[in-house]
Parts: structure tokens; C-alpha cells; sequence
């Protein structure tokens, strides 16, 4: 169905909670960019509705380089809803080509009342046209402030370092076959 609609959010929400309850593990493979904003913001609102509080939310990321403000929103979104939130990056082969792939990793969400909160939050901006706008509000404060500058340093940090990911994965490989 189309999460763009937030009737069809909240019909997948009731269906996940009938049939499930609540879900220990979600993954999100739609990359943040501007145009599908709304389709990540959906994620973000059935994560807070139907994933358990000690659950855990993967969602990949784009490459630091290609890092806009909208993907550091939607950094800020998850960050929002969970206590603990990592970015990492895999060794990945595609096509004889090997390269990295970018994940934020999101555990154990905040308090239910709080969440409840951004719950009613995330719908408005659902039905509204605007897509992530409120973080702007908010960005000025000081704890925000500190937070992008931390997360830029990462960006740099991931973008400066000379890494060679066919080194990694030939690394990971030998470590499953030893363990075998």
C-alpha cells in the first residue's frame, strides 16, 4: 500500500498490532532524500507504534558525502525516538565493484509518553505538505547544535578516513571461514 497516505500507515499499524503485537526488528532500505521524506517518515511512525520498546530500527543511509540536511533530520528523527543510535558502515560487493554501505542503527526506544507525543507530531507532518520542517524550530538550541556538530565530524571522519573495503570484506570472509 501506499505510505504516502497516512489512512494506509495507520492500517498497516493496526494490522502489524493484530497480527504481531509488537516486533523486535525493523529494517528500512529507502535511502533519505528529499523526495522520500514522507515514505521515511511513515517508517518513523510505525516504528513508534508497533516496534517493541527494547526493539531495534536499521535503516540505511546514503554515502557521507552525499549527507544533505534532510538526511541529518531524519538522523535527528531517529535519534528523537531512541535512546541509543549508532551509524555504521559494510563492506559490500556490487558488480565486481566493492564499496561501503551506510546504516543507522537505532535501539530501544524512549519512554512511551514521549514517543506518544512524537507520534501525534510525525502524523500532523503526514497530512501536512511540509515534510521535516519542525526540526528547523528546534534546531537553534544548543543540544541540537552540539548534536550536528558531532554528527558532521563523523561525515568527515567516515569521508577522510582511507579505508579499503575489499580489505574489510576479505577480512569478514576469513573470519566466517575460521569459524566454521
Amino acid at each position: 500500500s501506499d505510505l504516502l497516505d497516512f489512512n494506509n500507515v495507520l492500517h498497516a499499524k493496526t494490522i502489524l498490532n493484530n497480527k504481531f503485537n509488537t516486533i523486535n526488528f525493523m529494517v528500512n532500505f529507502i535511502l533519505p532524500t528529499d523526495k522520500k521524506m514522507k515514505i521515511l517518515l511513515s517508517a518513523a511512525l510505525l516504528s513508534i507504534s508497533v516496534l517493541h520498546h527494547n526493539g531495534v530500527f536499521i535503516s540505511r543511509l546514503t554515502s557521507p558525502e552525499n549527507w544533505s540536511e534532510q538526511c541529518f533530520n531524519y538522523i535527528l528523527m531517529f535519534s528523537m525516538i531512541f535512546k541509543d543510535v549508532e551509524i555504521c558502515r559494510y563492506p559490500i560487493q556490487k558488480k565486481n565493484y566493492i564499496e561501503y554501505r551506510y546504516y543507522l542503527l537505532c535501539f530501544k526506544k524512549k519512554q512511551v509518553t514521549y514517543n506518544s507525543l512524537l507520534y501525534r507530531k510525525f502524523l500532523k507532518l503526514l497530512k501536512s505538505p511540509n515534510t521535516l520542517r519542525f526540526l528547523e524550530s528546534i534546531s537553534n538550541e544548543k543540544c541540537i547544535k552540539e548534536w550536528k556538530q558531532n554528527l558532521e565530524e563523523i561525515k568527515n571522519a567516515y569521508i577522510n578516513t582511507i579505508d579499503h573495503p575489499q580489505n574489510e570484506l576479505n577480512e569478514i570472509i576469513c573470519n566466517i571461514k575460521l569459524h566454521k
